[in-house]
């Protein structure tokens, strides 16, 4: 098959990586296309991509409103004839072009019919995200987890020594990602004594400044640090040199993190979400908090100091996630998606 991917740009996320390595295992059997519309992309992000995949740039300057490039864009689909047009973001509304597959991936919980019934198939990103469209009568929906190539990422060794490392990452937008309701958890640390603690914020983004404010406001530069944009190869590495990872969403689709975490063999501590839940089984795998609860979340860090998992509670981890959420896994469901589509269409 010939697919196409199609992207509005190429940051350095958690959704851009996980499409390079869902390239990188779609290039073993079938030749892949990415199209990026607008002009930006990171570079680290590119670099990643497989060698045998072709990058196509739009060259879209952000929110252009100049149908050149949508032009561009239909007669470069037009002289690629692709077997399968796959979206990760709503580019289709610009796409004019008839194909034999179209497949789109939402990756949050508020997608309309309209995005919906201008493709083939909406491909759900966890159980979480399939339920809700499920739930809202949106049809054409199925699931495919998201995945994580734990080949590639560092175990940590190293044994507990009391002095908990703590790790966050992800972009810094505290409206959904909740990096505000961790650091308040650190200030309430602080004020019952517990001061044997750091936190690394891996990751840049919208709130990065409000957040360094409320550091610095609340005194806590000795306990928590912003490392900035992490690329993945360091993500990768560097997961191993911490103690425990907290997700503290107001909201996630998925987790991709989390798995990553656990990958790294770090205990992971997660706020009550369907996404993280699906991660760790429902909390068999990983401790959890109610959304938003600072002391729940202090609650859970103490515990973990006094506590700390055995090498055979982070193993079953693990295991759980390499068996349920390996990139490999990810990117075979999508090639049996897109030949599915196909064969149904040739029957009618």
């Amino acid at each position: 098959m010939k697919i196409v991917h199609l992207f509005w740009w190429l940051e350095n996320g958690g959704i851009e990586n996980m499409l390079a390595d869902i390239i990188k295992y779609q290039c073993e059997s079938d030749e892949i296309h990415l199209v990026i519309v607008n002009n930006h992309i990171n570079q680290s992000i590119y670099n990643r991509l497989d060698k045998r995949c072709t990058v196509h740039n739009i060259g879209r300057p952000a929110k252009s409103r100049n149908p050149y490039y949508i032009v561009k864009l239909n007669v470069l689909l037009w002289k690629l004839k692709p077997d399968v047009l796959h979206y990760h973001g709503d580019v289709f509304r610009f796409v004019k072009l008839p194909v034999k597959a179209t497949v789109f991936t939402a990756h949050n919980l508020s997608w309309g019919e309209k995005h919906i019934a201008c493709v083939d198939k909406c491909a759900a990103i966890s159980s979480a995200v399939y339920k809700n469209l499920v739930t809202n009568g949106y049809s054409n929906v199925v699931q495919v987890d998201n995945g994580v190539d734990y080949e590639l990422i560092h175990s940590r060794k190293k044994t507990f020594n009391g002095f908990l490392k703590i790790v966050q990452c992800g972009r810094l937008i505290a409206k959904y990602k909740g990096q505000d309701i961790l650091i308040n958890a650190a200030d309430s640390l602080v004020k019952q004594g517990v001061c044997d603690f750091h936190v690394d914020f891996m990751g840049d983004g919208e709130s990065r400044q409000m957040l360094e404010n409320m550091v610095k406001n609340k005194h806590l530069g000795k306990y928590i640090s912003f490392l900035g944009d992490c690329d993945r190869d360091y993500i990768y590495e560097h997961l191993a040199d911490y103690d425990v990872f907290v997700q503290p969403s107001r909201w996630e689709g998925f987790g991709l993190t989390v798995a990553e975490a656990i990958c790294a063999k770090l205990p992971i501590i997660v706020a009550k979400h369907e996404g993280p839940m699906q991660i760790i089984d429902n909390g068999k795998y990983g401790y959890v908090f109610d959304i938003e609860d600072v002391q729940g979340l202090v609650n859970k860090l103490i515990y973990l100091k006094s506590n700390y998992p055995s090498n055979d509670k982070v193993e079953a981890a693990y295991q759980y996630v390499v068996e349920n959420f390996g990139i490999d896994k990810t990117a075979k469901n999508y090639l049996k998606l897109y030949t599915n589509i196909i064969q149904s269409k040739e029957k009618v």
